[in-house]
C-alpha cells in the first residue's frame, strides 16, 4: 500500500470508529446499551467484523443471513444491548441516525 493509500485508509477507519463509538455512546445515554468501556467494545466489535473477510466464503457452510444474525447477536451482547432490540432497530436506531447526519 502506498503512503497515500495508507493515509486514506487510516483516516476512513478512524472516521468509521468515531461514528460507531458515537452511536454506542448515544445508545448508552438513551439506556439501550449498558457497558463501562465503550471505546474498547467498539474496537473489539470492529475487529471482529473486519476479520470476517479472512474466513467467510459465500459458498461455505454459513449463509450471509446466518452470519448477520450471529454477528448482530455477538455485537449486541458486547455492548450490553437489551435482548428486545431486533437486528433492525439495533442497527438503525443509533448508527443510521449518525450516518444520516453526514
Amino acid at each position: 500500500m502506498t503512503p497515500e493509500h495508507r493515509e486514506a485508509y487510516v483516516g476512513r477507519r478512524a472516521d468509521i470508529e468515531h461514528q460507531v463509538l458515537q452511536a454506542v455512546e448515544d445508545g448508552i445515554a438513551d439506556g439501550d446499551f449498558s457497558l463501562d468501556h465503550p471505546r474498547d467494545a467498539v474496537r473489539a466489535m470492529l475487529g471482529m467484523i473486519q476479520a470476517i473477510a479472512a474466513w467467510f466464503r459465500p459458498d461455505g457452510e454459513m449463509s450471509v443471513d446466518v452470519l448477520t444474525a450471529r454477528y448482530l447477536s455477538l455485537s449486541r451482547r458486547l455492548i450490553g444491548g437489551r435482548s428486545s432490540l431486533t437486528p433492525f432497530n439495533f442497527c438503525s436506531t443509533h448508527m443510521f441516525a449518525q450516518l444520516s447526519e453526514r
